[in-house]
């Protein structure tokens, strides 16, 4: 009987000591609510090379590491957005003890909010020797896009802006 108790004691505190130690640190870790949105909306959202999602989307991220975002959809050329730690005072404490230094909590996200804007791919870098013929080219494709159904409404609208920003910077 003693064998008994002794092998189940050995079991049960092999089960709570291995099951619960990955699992303790990460809970008790910082984190920070994350609102992530595009423009166009319903862009794909890649973390370290893997598909989590759909703009727009909240996450729930590590404050105490930096974090690279990839946002992309069909037709429009895709954008990195990166968050970086900051300490949560504006100076750096003198003195940092323990857990509190180990698991985060000195540590902040530079933002809550990222609002990652995809550009059109047929969008050039520049305006070219005959700007209105360009500008009237892109608006006649934008156009053929929204009735073929390419695009929505939306996503035409964003192109629309993008073309003008583009011809009224230069």
């Amino acid at each position: 009987m003693r064998i008994l108790n002794t092998f189940l004691a050995l079991v049960l505190i092999l089960f709570f000591t291995s099951s619960c130690s990955t699992n303790i640190d990460e809970t008790f870790r910082s984190h920070q609510e994350v609102l992530l949105e595009s423009m166009p909306s319903g862009s794909d959202i890649y973390m370290n090379g893997a598909f989590i999602g759909k703009t727009p989307m909240s996450l729930r991220l590590r404050s105490d590491i930096n974090h690279e975002i990839k946002f992309q959809k069909e037709g429009f050329s895709p954008t990195n957005e990166s968050l970086s730690t900051i300490f949560k005072h504006e100076k750096q404490p003198y003195v940092q003890l323990g857990l509190a230094k180990d698991l985060g909590y000195y540590y902040e996200l530079s933002s809550d909010h990222i609002i990652a804007e995809l550009y059109w791919e047929p969008l050039p870098d520049t305006v070219g020797n005959m700007p209105f013929e360009t500008m009237s080219e892109l608006i006649a494709q934008a156009d053929n896009a929204l009735s073929s159904g390419t695009i929505a409404l939306d996503e035409h609208k964003i192109i629309i802006r993008q073309i003008i920003e583009l011809f009224n910077t230069n």
